[in-house]
């Protein structure tokens, strides 16, 4: 019979973790209904050229570096809910931001993923503290990717009918109330957040900057972070041209694209629920495998020319398998790292922040060689990350 003090603590659990699970619908599922048209946004509206906007992501992928290590060294030091709580204040600005024209517009984007980027480490690291240890991979993947895909369907449908009738502005007030929802409901796990706090004040700020310079003796972060490095480069610099190529090159209007991105949306909570069933039952050098295969292979398929019908459908595919080994590297630090797994996973995420900046202007440099060059050295680019992530797991376990 379980103790009573158990008991309690599998009712915080719970109560945390579904609190956060609200918090990762939430903001995705409204918010995304203006950041998946803001490129077609900037171009139509505010009438900016192509390389503008690849630097207004690049820029944004600075942000989130510097985001990033504001709050993996507060969560650190300060406990769960001041990261939260200011990340998600700072996210509410830049989706107001984007409500006014011109400059704002331009910079509402980048401040809304800086704050979302100071928010991240803490909220993935409580997840994972909170869920259980032997499903911690489907537990992490399920709350943040595959329910937070569901919604989508009908979100973005609805926001393509709306940008079509020129009614932009109510997406980007419908993310705004998303957000405040989500900041009401971290004060209603602030004490329990607060709990975390104790372990985390253990860690001196000299104890914190000691344990992160010794990731130069570490090969096993090295290996991880050049592995998935090359691969949100290329994600990254691919996500920004997407919209713009569907609706002008490929002539699909916005409300379909809408739809088309809501389904994808499900094509990728498939992924990820895929992704962590694979790690928690065939361990994580098997998930590495399959997960780093099934990408390359349909990388390299979308650089050959086909009907666009075709081409959609390896599209959903290829978003499918570009989440399956995603489940590796949260995972992994928040067991290997211990009480500096917060610190670690905001560093990680610093650097898959450092190396999404260039891959905007990378893949415009791709563009100019020719238009399935992309994909086609994404496909090369897997094949190394997969060798690199499957060399560390091995040297790991």
């Amino acid at each position: 019979m379980p103790l009573k003090s158990d008991v309690i603590k599998d009712v915080d659990n719970s109560k945390v973790l579904l609190t956060l699970i609200a918090i990762e619908i939430l903001i995705p599922s409204f918010c995304g209904m203006w950041l998946i048209f803001y490129p077609l946004y900037l171009k139509e509206k505010i009438m900016v050229s192509s390389s503008l906007v690849a630097i207004i992501y690049s820029t944004t992928y600075i942000l989130m570096v510097l985001g990033n290590n504001i709050g993996g060294v507060l969560g650190s030091l300060k406990g769960g809910f001041i990261p939260l709580f200011l990340g998600l204040m700072v996210a509410a600005a830049g989706t107001l931001l984007t409500c006014f024209p011109s400059f704002y517009a331009t910079i509402g984007f980048p401040l809304y993923f800086f704050g979302i980027s100071i928010a991240s480490p803490i909220a993935s690291i409580t997840i994972l503290k909170h869920s259980p240890q032997k499903m911690q991979g489907t537990s992490f993947m399920l709350a943040t990717r595959v329910l937070p895909s569901i919604p989508p369907v009908l979100t973005l449908t609805i926001a393509g009918s709306l940008y079509e009738n020129n009614l932009y502005n109510v997406s980007i007030l419908i993310g705004f109330l998303a957000i405040v929802a989500s900041i009401l409901l971290v004060f209603m796990i602030k004490e329990d957040i607060e709990i975390d706090k104790e372990s985390f004040e253990e860690i001196r700020l000299r104890d914190l900057m000691k344990n992160i310079a010794a990731i130069r003796k570490d090969l096993f972060f090295t290996l991880i972070i050049i592995a998935y490095g090359l691969e949100i480069m290329s994600f990254k610099g691919l996500e920004w041209y997407i919209p713009i190529y569907a609706v002008n090159y490929l002539n699909i209007d916005t409300l379909k694209y809408g739809f088309i991105v809501g389904i994808t949306s499900l094509t990728i909570a498939l992924g990820s629920f895929t992704s962590g069933i694979i790690f928690d039952f065939l361990g994580p050098i098997n998930a590495s495998l399959i997960g780093w295969s099934l990408l390359t292979l349909t990388s390299l398929l979308l650089s050959v020319k086909m009907e666009v019908s075709y081409a959609l459908l390896l599209l959903f595919l290829w978003r499918f398998s570009c989440w399956l080994p995603r489940v590796i590297p949260p995972v992994m630090i928040s067991r290997k790292y211990g009480r500096y797994s917060v610190a670690r996973l905001s560093l990680y995420n610093s650097l898959m922040s450092i190396f999404s900046i260039p891959g905007p202007l990378f893949i415009i440099m791709l563009l100019a060689l020719a238009p399935n060059m992309p994909f086609l050295i994404r496909g090369l680019l897997m094949i190394i990350s997969g060798l690199l992530t499957t060399i560390a797991l091995k040297k790991y376990l």
